[in-house]
């Protein structure tokens, strides 16, 4: 039987819920049956037996059983022919339920067998399940309870029951059904339904949790509630269907649907999945105007080789996601479709295509329309491999008010040469890589670019023991690149933007991300990298890197070129880079430390410095602090769980600047949690603009054991709280 008894979700509380598993529910207090070949003789037991004639006797203390359908055990039980009666401590059990009771009458027959009982508590082991009835009547599989208790809480734990004047469970049809049933909290009654049926296995249409939240209108700063009442439609084993009427007070009525499909394997495909989804407001009480959401999305997988996806993302204006979902990160949403190829050859095609609405404060940036790349691995040998890759790629801005280019086209061709030794002792990476870019732009000339470049990243494997429980680790390590001097300066950035300075990026093929900028590069680069192993474990428990790169080259990349090909008007640098060093420490299983930062050798100053302690026992009693500082913008972080006691527990984060004193995110929570049920509030608070915020209190009620899916809520605490869980 399916854990997924709804009475009350049809109007509250069912639903999509993680039931995190802090309980244990008991085992089976029976043993299985014993089996037994011979349907038509029993294993009996008794201290004390008294026969009277075949099939007819009667079993007094510790009396048992035992045949092929079920196993009972009483104090008292007479058999006559195919009736049973057994009273006082009995344990009845089959293949599916074990039942105790005062009294059980067993009537067997060709294929049946029925079933009488007087104050009887049902138990299913598989699905966590127990009943209470004053009486329990089952024949041909269906179970007809009268006065019963349900809940899905271990043994002896009632915090929430559903009390019914009658249970039916008819296993055979996969139907459950409840009349007079009222939902109880604590022993208190706050829910009534005189009718309702559900199914037993498997998913069933219904009611799920009510969401309830209060926020702080941005238009106004009122204060303003918002109630969600979903309702879901199991259309079939492979679809389903979702409605909610979201309640905003502040702006009106939303009807919202999600509807979402499998796509089974067939002649045409191996598999995929589609869903869509759409909002929508008639008429805002603030803006008075109509306001919509249209999202869809699908993957398919044609075969081994083909993949098919497509998003679709649509809104009725820029503030909608702000106003009506609370979410003022987003500055963008994207539309696009990709198709890829790739055989076991190691040859890849793909095309992708994209297009852009602003949202919130978003500003308009380039898209790709389409963009088509094709790529193949020649292995010449077992450390050596050529790569050649074509990538076309036309891009489009909406805005024509701005001062780049609305359209342009790129052509990139890179033909890569890799060799790659490594023994015990030592490993050598070579790349030598040629560049061809062109680009068609509109109201400018064609730019044609050759590049080639060349890296060589060599490393060292030392190591010696410590003592009998340690092994450091000491990896010197040396890198060179080069790339040709090439004027870039008309060439516009489309999709290009300057890599960090961090310790893996000294040690990088490209000084861009994205290929508008080819960096000037004759540089070397020297680092050093340590580990202290434990040796049963294999984890390091610390971990240190530095490195530094110098440069024969001052120019970052070439703009203009003057008639003697020197380069004129461009960014200069220095002769060396900022020192750059990763610092992790694992004390144990329990406290970590990770550090990154960059110095500045000339200035004598730490430039860039990132520190985060964290400290996790489990999913409920966690701390993480964090330091960051960049360009002298200083911030805080801290966040975590405490637990009160066994059930209750803190939950929160804080996000603070420190150069200005402005409080960019928090997070404060309370959370009660037992074997049967959830209880959280939590107010989420975030920076808009200026002294501008966006607060919202959700609350959520739930009961356990139902799916194991995370709700909307929890998965919100998530995506902030990394952690919690």
């Amino acid at each position: 039987m399916k854990k997924q008894l709804l009475f009350f979700s049809v109007i509250l509380f069912s639903g999509l819920i993680h039931a995190n598993q802090i309980c244990h529910y008991p085992q089976s207090p029976l043993l299985k049956k014993q089996s037994n070949n011979d349907t038509k003789r029993f294993n009996i037991e008794a201290d004390e037996i008294k026969i009277i004639k075949k099939d007819n006797y009667v079993l007094k203390n510790n009396a048992v059983i035992n045949s092929d359908k079920y196993f009972l055990s009483a104090d008292f039980i007479e058999k006559s022919n195919n009736f049973t009666i057994a009273k006082d401590n009995i344990k009845l059990q089959d293949e599916q339920v074990i039942i105790t009771g005062d009294q059980v009458t067993i009537q067997e027959k060709t294929n049946t067998i029925n079933i009488e009982a007087e104050k009887a508590q049902l138990i299913y082991p598989d699905n966590e399940i127990n009943i209470k009835a004053d009486k329990l009547v089952s024949s041909n599989g269906k179970q007809k309870l009268t006065s019963a208790v349900y809940n899905l809480c271990p043994l002896g734990n009632d915090d929430w029951q559903i009390d019914a004047n009658q249970i039916i469970i008819d296993e055979k049809n996969n139907k459950g059904y409840a009349k007079n049933a009222k939902l109880k909290f604590l022993g208190i009654p706050f829910f009534y339904l005189p009718y309702y049926e559900w199914t037993l296995k498997g998913r069933a249409s219904g009611f799920l949790n009510l969401g309830f939240s209060k926020y702080k209108e941005l238009s106004d700063n009122s204060s303003s509630y918002q109630i969600k009442i979903p309702y879901y439609f199991n259309i079939a084993k492979d679809r389903d269907f979702l409605l909610t009427l979201n309640r905003l007070s502040s702006r009106g009525n939303v009807i919202e649907g999600k509807y979402r499909q499998l796509i089974a394997k067939n002649n045409y495909l191996e598999n995929g999945a589609f869903e869509t989804q759409g909002s929508y407001l008639k008429k805002d009480y603030i803006t008075n105007d109509k306001r919509w959401l249209f999202k869809s999305k699908a993957n398919i997988k044609a075969n081994d080789k083909i993949n098919f996806s497509a998003n679709f993302n649509k809104i009725s204006d820029k503030n909608y996601l702000k106003d009506i979902e609370h979410d003022n990160t987003s500055n963008s949403l994207y539309s696009d479709i990709h198709v890829s190829y790739k055989d076991k050859n190691d040859l890849e095609l793909s095309i992708f295509a994209e297009k852009e609405q602003l949202v919130n404060n978003g500003i308009e940036d380039y898209t790709t329309y389409p963009k088509i790349s094709m790529s193949k691995i020649f292995k010449v040998a077992n450390d050596t491999k050529i790569k050649t890759s074509f990538t076309s790629t036309k891009f489009k801005h909406k805005n024509a008010n701005t001062t780049t280019n609305k359209t342009a086209s790129r052509n990139n061709l890179i033909l890569n040469f890799e060799k790659y030794i490594k023994n015990k002792s030592y490993s050598i990476k070579s790349n030598i890589n040629f560049y061809n870019s062109y680009y068609s732009i509109d109201n400018l000339s064609n730019e044609n670019r050759n590049v080639a470049s060349f890296s060589i990243d060599s490393k060292l494997f030392l190591e010696k023991n410590i003592n009998k429980n340690f092994k450091q680790t000491l990896t010197p390590r040396l890198f060179y690149r080069f790339s040709q001097k090439k004027a870039q300066g008309d060439i516009p950035i489309f999709d290009t933007k300057i890599k960090d300075s961090f310790y893996q990026d000294l040690f990088s093929n490209k000084g861009f991300i994205g290929t508008d900028r080819i960096i000037n590069a004759n540089d070397l680069v020297i680092g050093l990298e340590s580990s202290f192993i434990n040796k049963k474990t294999g984890n390091a428990n610390a971990n240190f890197k530095i490195g530094q790169a110098f440069y024969a080259d001052e120019e970052v990349v070439s703009d203009k070129v003057d008639v003697s090909g020197i380069g004129t008007d461009y960014e200069t640098r220095r002769k060396y880079s900022n020192i750059a060093s990763v610092a992790n420490f694992r004390i144990n299983d329990k406290l970590k430390f990770n550090n990154r930062l960059q110095f500045d050798p000339e200035i004598n100053k730490i430039t860039s410095n990132n520190n985060y302690i964290s400290y996790k026992l489990n999913s409920r009693k966690f701390l993480t602090i964090g330091y960051n500082n960049n360009d002298n913008d200083e911030s805080v972080e801290f966040y975590g769980s405490y637990p009160i006691n066994d059930k209750m527990h803190f939950f929160g984060l804080t996000n603070k600047s420190i150069t200005n004193s402005i409080t960019n995110k928090q997070i404060l929570g309370i959370g009660y949690e037992n074997c049967c049920l959830i209880i959280r509030v939590a107010n989420f608070k975030e920076r808009v603009d200026n002294n501008n915020y966006d607060s919202i209190t959700l609350f959520e009620f739930l009961l356990k054991s139902f799916t194991s899916e995370p709700t909307s809520f929890e998965k919100k605490i998530r995506q902030n709280i990394p952690n919690y869980s």
